[in-house]
């Protein structure tokens, strides 16, 4: 008799809860901007979501404009 083998990678958290280290990393970041987003906003309007949507938020909310080389300092962060 035949048998298949199968592994799944099941990479969007359910291996690896990764979106509370990277929503707590961009929260740190913001707020050491002087951006007064809390932990509950930031659990309210960023799960699920992209980092350029998550930028949009603060920026519209706040009427802020992130600075220069955000994104690259927030990735490198991450790593």
């Amino acid at each position: 008799m035949k048998t298949n083998n199968l592994l799944i990678f099941d990479c969007d958290g359910t291996l690896v809860d990764s979106e509370g280290i990277a929503n707590e990393i961009f929260l740190h970041a913001v707020n050491e901007l002087g951006i007064p987003v809390t932990k509950e906003e930031a659990w309210d309007h960023f799960p699920g979501t992209s980092m350029a949507i998550c930028i949009q938020y603060v920026e519209d909310t706040y009427q802020v404009k992130l600075p220069e080389g955000f994104v690259m300092q927030q990735r490198e962060t991450a790593h």
